[in-house]
């Protein structure tokens, strides 16, 4: 299994892609948003799939699943017993969420190794085992690494780290689930999510929001579920918030000034964001 994101990798994602897109945009007789084009390319059967925003459970194949440490762990046993060789996509391991910062970083690391080292020895020898990357303790936070190797434009991730979002400074779906949902992904089953909603686009910078339209199409943040009757700010199960980015961003941006929209909004409940 190639970990990396190479050329020949991402050009083996955007074939199928490009043809799931012709066969939803015959099935819908319109455009597809940015956001709909890297969700709905990555549908296991598109000609078939049920397509109603907020009610369809769909049928994803995500192309890259990333675990930080201290989910991983469990997810990794659930996937020994698949009995399987290797995992079915690009798949590492960060070790980062059990790395306290504390004392300072040659303090913290070497406190975090000799109270973890038992879980380190298990993640890397797994990691060895069954074909995933493993970044060791001290090699970056698993959002920033993530972006800075593995995000590319138009692809689907996900990851058991709340800010796995922090790609779509790259153009990537990347949603933060669960260990079991990673699991699926790695045995080579379809990741399921009920159809998300587009909620609206941004009207520059001026903070006001409103309804989806071809005018600003830059920012689209799709949640999982339905908004509560009194919307909670805070992340967590359940009905999500939701919240759109300005379009009208500076010439000057790049991948590292576009990724703060993608983890505010999952600060803010939403499961990802397109900028």
């Amino acid at each position: 299994m190639d970990i990396a994101t190479t050329p020949e990798l991402v050009s083996r994602t955007y074939a199928p892609t490009r043809r799931n897109r012709e066969i939803v945009r015959r099935r819908l007789a319109r455009p597809l948003s940015l956001a709909e084009k890297v969700f709905f390319g990555h549908l296991v059967d598109a000609e078939n799939q049920v397509l109603e925003r907020g009610k369809a459970t769909l049928a994803l194949a995500p192309d890259r699943v990333a675990m930080q440490d201290a989910t991983a762990q469990m997810a990794i046993l659930q996937f020994m017993m698949a009995d399987r060789d290797e995992t079915a996509v690009p798949t590492t391991v960060h070790c980062d969420h059990l790395l306290l910062a504390y004392q300072g970083a040659e303090k913290d690391k070497a406190a975090a190794l000799e109270m973890n080292r038992e879980v380190y020895e298990f993640l890397a020898s797994a990691s060895a085992r069954y074909g995933m990357g493993f970044w060791k303790p001290g090699s970056g936070i698993i959002h920033q690494v993530v972006l800075e190797n593995y995000a590319f434009p138009g692809g689907l991730m996900i990851g058991t780290d709340s800010h796995t979002p922090n790609a779509g400074g790259l153009g990537m779906a990347a949603c933060g689930v669960g260990g079991a949902d990673a699991v699926d992904v790695m045995v080579g089953m379809p990741w399921e999510v009920l159809d998300p909603k587009v909620t609206g686009v941004s009207d520059g910078f001026r903070g006001t929001y409103a309804a989806a339209s071809p005018i600003f199409p830059a920012y689209e943040i799709d949640a999982r579920s339905p908004p509560a009757a009194t919307p909670d700010p805070r992340p967590g199960p359940g009905p999500r918030r939701r919240r759109s980015w300005p379009s009208r961003r500076p010439a000057t941006w790049c991948a590292g000034s576009t990724r703060p929209p993608g983890r505010i909004c999952r600060s803010c409940g939403s499961a990802w964001t397109i900028p």
